[in-house]
C-alpha cells in the first residue's frame, strides 16, 4: 500500500486464534479522502465468521501522522465490534513508514473509552 496514490483501506479478518481468515480491501479513496462505512466492516466479519480483525490504510502523502477522522473511525469500529464480540486488534497506516494504534497504546485508550460508554448504555437500560 505504500506509494499508492489513492487511499486505500484493508481490512485482516481473524479467527479466535488470530488466524488470518482473509484480507479484503473494503474502500479505496482518492488522495487525501476515504469513505469507510463500519456497519459493511461488521457485516464482512459477521459473514466471514471472524472473531478479530486488524484494519488498515495508506497515507499517499507519506504522513504517519492519524487524523481526527482516522481516530473516530477507530472508536467506533471498537465499539461496534465490542458489541458484536469481534475484537478490533489494531489499526495501522502506512505512509513513510508504519504507524500501528496498538503498538502506541492508542488501543488501550479507545478500549478505555469505549469501556466508559458500555458501562454508560448499560446504566441506562
Amino acid at each position: 500500500m505504500r506509494g499508492l496514490k489513492k487511499e486505500i483501506f484493508m481490512v485482516i479478518y481473524l479467527d479466535s486464534y488470530h488466524a488470518i481468515i482473509n484480507t479484503e480491501i473494503v474502500a479505496e479513496g482518492t488522495i487525501n479522502v476515504n469513505t469507510v462505512y463500519p456497519r459493511e466492516l461488521v457485516k464482512g466479519a459477521l459473514k466471514k465468521n471472524a472473531a478479530a480483525m486488524i484494519v488498515a490504510h495508506n497515507h499517499p502523502s507519506g504522513s504517519l501522522q492519524p487524523s481526527a477522522e482516522d481516530m473516530k473511525l477507530t472508536r467506533t469500529l471498537y465499539l461496534l465490534g465490542k458489541l458484536m464480540h469481534i475484537q478490533i486488534l489494531d489499526h495501522i497506516i502506512i505512509g513513510e513508514g508504519c504507524f500501528s494504534f496498538a503498538d502506541m497504546g492508542l488501543m488501550i485508550d479507545i478500549s478505555t473509552r469505549c469501556q466508559q460508554t458500555m458501562e454508560t448504555l448499560q446504566q441506562d437500560q
